[in-house]
């Protein structure tokens, strides 16, 4: 679970271009770490991304969801493409079956 979190981390950073969690020394950064306080995202973030990075930044690890709840959430689902969705419940799909070129004939490349 501390993979989702540190996940979580990730994102809210490559989001914001700051990291959730900053302290003047690591006392400080342990204490926000630990309560679980970040700034908000900024407005111009949806609400389903905002959603999905509180779940993945809660404090207990068992109140984080694993990767296949993340991908079954609603805000997550909304923004996958339906010709994917198929792909990505067929459990039997080969993993190159998976992957889509934006062109034609790979002999031309």
């Amino acid at each position: 679970m501390s993979d989702i979190w540190s996940a979580g981390c990730v994102l809210y950073e490559m989001v914001m271009l700051n990291p959730p969690f900053k302290g003047r020394d690591m006392n400080d950064l342990y204490t926000k770490i630990t309560r679980g306080v970040y700034p908000t995202l900024s407005a111009q973030f949806s609400s389903d991304l905002n959603h999905i990075i509180k779940c993945m930044l809660q404090q207990r690890p068992t109140d984080r969801p694993t990767v296949d709840k993340i991908l079954a959430m609603k805000q997550v689902q909304r923004h996958i493409p339906d010709d994917l969705k198929d792909v990505q419940n067929d459990a039997d799909a080969p993993l190159l079956g998976t992957i889509r070129l934006p062109f034609g004939n790979m002999n031309k490349i």
